[in-house]
């Protein structure tokens, strides 16, 4: 399928040696060459009723290309965890590549990407700080510049290992791109916003005049408002049309003097995105009543923000696997967060890097359809189908099999969630820390902090997946 793109800027552009050949996969390890085209065959089935997951042997780029081929325009989230090409061997997987080689590996399994996604979906591609910057520009050349929607960092260590010679890494980055930006929803984190009050009056600002359209202000009570002077101690502003209100807005559209913050063609763009115009008292104050509906997630995904790390990913891969787990698993809590947010229960998932199974599994759990495929037969038989076997048979109530719910102590101010209660405390402690209360009573500056640390102290904890459903496995022939 294809989608709208703005290519990269003609005159900066990334360029490698090999750039135009094709990468394929021999002997255990990426190698130049053709691949042949692949076909699909199903070789096994696990779990009972339908089928919602597939698990591929093959290579993704392969793999990826040829459904592509089959299915364009299905995958509504694709979540790439390849191998960063670090220069280091893992127990699982060799993660060392000529640059050259791994940037063509790269370059195909993302154009097949962009043609698998559907219109209103989006790639989210894990990588660190060694090769974000030369894949930033790749995907900007495949997906177009205007489809780039974040850089999402992060926290992937609470503690520092302090290799760096200069400064410890605590932090990945996911690069984000849709198939068309324009059609992609809000990454909503699930939490409801108190709508806010924004008053179109702000003194200092320049005289203007604000033309309001037919039907545009809700004014209260019917009724009849003349023109005239609508001035008070701090704001000068007249009304210069009288109006007349009819099931509680102004029949004709009305005219008002006085210094606004908004210019009239940003009125007209927020009334064209339905924003509210409010006014229901006299002296006339129009209000933009903005922000209500659901809180999006920041490019900030930290601790703060109630995010695991990779410790609490190898303990949970200690506990599937045994010894010391899969060496570079992802929490189950950030792909459950990505698949919540980009994508509706049915929705097709699909990760072109298995390793342990991570997004597989998150995907079953929170009722997805997913495709996952993995190019090392060890790998799959190792960690892959492990996993997956034990979350249909309900033999991993960890992760994403866990909603947690969490609920006020106490009764929280109007507006505040918990969240934002939690995240208050740790601000007024860190900036008491740092002395910005200095001269205030430390008493007092204790107290607020464990009384808003009280109220976001309460949570729920319970099982939403116990196990049950199915997948199919496929292995990619020539």
């Amino acid at each position: 399928m294809q989608h709208p793109t703005s290519a990269a800027s003609d005159d900066v552009r990334l360029t490698w040696a090999g750039q135009d050949d094709p990468v394929t996969w021999a002997d255990g390890r990426l190698q130049w060459g053709p691949s042949a085209p692949v076909t699909l065959a199903e070789t096994g089935r696990h779990g009972d009723g339908p089928a919602t997951g597939r698990v591929v042997h093959g290579v993704g780029h392969d793999v990826l290309a040829h459904l592509a081929d089959l299915e364009p325009g299905t995958a509504r989230l694709v979540y790439m965890d390849p191998p960063y090409n670090t220069g280091r061997t893992f127990n699982a997987y060799r993660d060392r590549e000529p640059r050259s080689l791994w940037l063509s590996m790269m370059r195909q399994v993302l154009t097949a990407t962009r043609t698998l996604l559907r219109p209103d979906g989006s790639v989210w591609i894990h990588l660190d700080d060694r090769e974000v910057g030369r894949v930033r520009m790749l995907a900007d050349e495949i997906f177009g510049e205007d489809n780039f929607v974040a850089d999402v960092v992060w926290e992937r260590k609470h503690k520092p290992s302090f290799t760096h010679a200069q400064i410890a890494q605590v932090t990945d980055h996911i690069l984000v791109y849709g198939a068309d930006r324009s059609r992609l929803a809000a990454f909503s984190t699930g939490e409801k916003v108190e709508p806010r009050r924004v008053p179109l009056h702000n003194t200092g600002n320049t005289i203007g005049v604000l033309t309001f359209p037919a039907g545009s202000v809700e004014l209260g009570s019917d009724r009849f408002i003349p023109a005239g002077d609508m001035s008070s101690d701090n704001v000068t502003t007249e009304l210069l049309d009288g109006i007349e209100v009819v099931g509680g807005r102004n029949v004709a559209e009305f005219r008002m003097r006085g210094p606004f913050r908004w210019s009239q063609e940003r009125l007209d763009a927020e009334l064209d995105a339905g924003t509210v115009i409010r006014c229901a008292r006299t002296p006339l104050r129009p209000n933009a009543i903005t922000g209500s509906g659901g809180r999006t997630w920041t490019t900030l995904f930290t601790a703060a923000t109630g995010m695991a790390t990779n410790e609490a990913a190898r303990e949970h891969s200690k506990a599937l696997f045994g010894g010391d787990g899969f060496d570079t698993p992802k929490p189950e809590e950030l792909v459950a967060r990505i698949i919540r947010a980009t994508t509706d229960p049915g929705d097709l998932v699909v990760d072109p890097f298995a390793g342990s199974g991570t997004t597989a599994a998150v995907a079953h759990k929170l009722g997805r359809s997913w495709l996952t495929v993995e190019a090392s037969a060890a790998v799959l038989e190792g960690f892959t189908l492990r996993r997956l076997q034990a979350v249909i048979a309900g033999r991993d109530p960890r992760g994403a099999s866990l909603e947690v719910t969490e609920q006020a102590a106490q009764s929280l101010p109007p507006g505040m969630s918990v969240r934002q209660s939690r995240l208050a405390a740790q601000w007024v402690a860190q900036l008491a820390r740092t002395g910005a209360f200095d001269g205030a009573d430390a008493a007092s500056v204790t107290a607020v902090v464990e009384h808003l640390q009280t109220l976001a102290s309460t949570s729920r904890t319970r099982l939403r997946y116990d196990g049950g459903g199915a997948f199919t496995t496929w292995r990619a022939a020539a």
